[in-house]
């Protein structure tokens, strides 16, 4: 087990590069070591160097392509094991959607304690 939070790895995706920048700075601030995304393949090669300990992903529009993508995502063999945190700004979308596997859906915006906590419970379930 890693020693303090500093030491997990959190990847966040945003089909907008602003809002993945921004994902990474709340992870950053509640103590994780954050590499933002913003493609699909920035993504997969992100995880393939990086090893990361969870992945904050963003629901944005296109919803439907980011949830396919998520699906398509989650059947890879290297990220089958990595646990997804899921953000949105879209509630009834999100709520609409709720077979998607994920640890946690937030509805934005996104408060710090709550994504480090949700960050967390998910590293811990895969442990």
């Amino acid at each position: 087990m890693q020693s303090g939070s500093r030491d997990y790895v959190v990847v966040t995706f945003s089909p907008q590069p602003s809002v993945a920048e921004f994902l990474r700075r709340i992870v950053d601030e509640a103590g994780f070591a954050g590499q933002a995304t913003s493609t699909v393949d920035d993504l997969r090669q992100t995880v393939h160097t990086l090893a990361p300990d969870a992945i904050v992903y963003e629901i944005g529009f296109p919803f439907t392509d980011n949830w396919h993508q998520l699906n398509d995502l989650r059947a890879l063999a290297t990220l089958r094991h990595v646990p997804f945190v899921i953000t949105t700004a879209d509630a009834r979308e999100l709520y609409r959607r709720v077979g998607v596997p994920a640890i946690e859906l937030f509805r934005k915006p996104d408060d710090l304690t709550e994504i480090r906590t949700a960050v967390l419970d998910a590293i811990a379930t895969t442990a």
